[in-house]
């Protein structure tokens, strides 16, 4: 069970470093963000290039976000943690980093608005 969550972690954050490597073959540093709460859940995406930070659009991406919220709620519904908020960090060399959090819910925000960074904080 155990080796099973640690290949869809392993999957889901492959899968955000492809699609952000076609996306923006410049990109330094990606960061998705799933919340999954009992009746909900929601992502968002941003990446930062050498001159900015941008908020990957659900709208224009609609299948990436929906392929991964899917691989994210089997993570954390196999891990038996809901609230649970989940943070992926990847770089261009290819290295990435998971993060967790079950009570802060507004944790690490990906926004632009009312200035924000576009970075989790």
């Amino acid at each position: 069970m155990i080796k099973q969550r640690a290949e869809r972690i392993d999957s889901a954050a492959k899968r955000f470093l492809e699609f952000l490597s076609a996306l923006e073959p410049e990109f330094r540093q990606g960061f998705f963000r799933f919340r999954l709460e009992k009746q909900m859940h929601e992502s968002c995406a941003s990446y930062k290039t050498p001159d900015e930070v941008l908020i990957v659009s659900a709208l224009e991406h609609d299948q990436f976000f929906d392929d991964m919220e899917d691989s994210c709620v089997e993570i954390l519904s196999a891990m038996g943690r809901i609230p649970a908020l989940m943070l992926i960090t990847v770089d261009r060399d290819v290295e990435y980093e998971i993060q967790f959090e079950y009570a802060d819910m507004a944790r690490w925000p990906l926004s632009l608005a009312n200035g924000g960074s576009g970075l989790p904080g």
